[in-house]
This record gives C-alpha cells, sequence and structure tokens, in this order.
C-alpha cells in the first residue's frame, strides 16, 4: 500500500511540474503585439522614408517577420509600394504597414554607378604615395 501512495504522489508531483513549466511559455505572444496609433506612426515613417528615394534607388527592406529583400523601389500608392527584386527581377508590391525598416543599400549596379568617394580616395592616395617618393628621394639624395 506504501508503494501505491508513493507512485500516485510522483505522479501528481510530475504533472503539477509539467503544468507549471509550460505556462510561461503560455505567455509568448505569437505576433507582435502593437497598438493602432504606433502601428499609423510607424507606417508614417517607412512612407516619408521612401518618398525620400527616387524610383530606382536600390535598397535593403526589413519586414516585421524579420526577413529582408534587396531590390529597387517603385512607383509608391497611398497604401502600398512596388518594389522589384534584385535576386530574380520580380516587381511586386508591399504594404507599408509590413515593413518594419528601410535603408539604402552600399551595392551599386550597372553603368555609372560607381561609389562617389573612391575617386576622392584615390587621389589622396596618389598626392600621398608620390608624398613618400619625394621625401625617400630628398633622404637618398641627402647622403
Amino acid at each position: 500500500m506504501k508503494m501505491r501512495l508513493h507512485v500516485r504522489s510522483f505522479v501528481r508531483i510530475s504533472l503539477l511540474c509539467a503544468t507549471l513549466g509550460a505556462m510561461p511559455l503560455s505567455q509568448i505572444p505569437l505576433c507582435r503585439a502593437e497598438s493602432a496609433k504606433h502601428q499609423l506612426k510607424r507606417v508614417h515613417k517607412v512612407q516619408k522614408k521612401l518618398a525620400k528615394y527616387e524610383p530606382g534607388t536600390y535598397l535593403r527592406l526589413v519586414f516585421l517577420d524579420h526577413s529582408e529583400n534587396v531590390g529597387t523601389v517603385g512607383r509608391l500608392e497611398s497604401t502600398s509600394f512596388t518594389f522589384t527584386d534584385a535576386n530574380n527581377n520580380a516587381a511586386r508590391s508591399y504594404e507599408y504597414a509590413d515593413v518594419a525598416q528601410v535603408a539604402k543599400d552600399e551595392t551599386f549596379v550597372g553603368e555609372g554607378s560607381i561609389h562617389r568617394h573612391l575617386s576622392k580616395l584615390l587621389i589622396f592616395g596618389a598626392a600621398g604615395a608620390a608624398a613618400a617618393a619625394g621625401a625617400t628621394a630628398g633622404l637618398l639624395a641627402a647622403r
């Protein structure tokens, strides 16, 4: 009889632990809860940011589900915008409410898309190399 009592209490304790252990997991939301005011504010922020860029600008979009897409922005409408994916060149319409972040990507594609700072870097690098060569020649001549 005593053995049955121990088995029953062990089962009860096991069930209690399993129930209490799973409770914190049930409190985790499955999706991001956002008030209407904050969502509207975020949507306006995304609209404003996209309006800064000309159609054809290479951008990186981060969505609310943490997925990313890289491509060019197209036509902007009141609730959505057209975005051409850089991987498959397919145009797709996205809602402003689905976008979490917009950033200009630093990738330059196509003719005339050279990075403007590269030419300045080359000029200063060449000037520095010429100055170093002149200083070295001056030191050698002084000996």
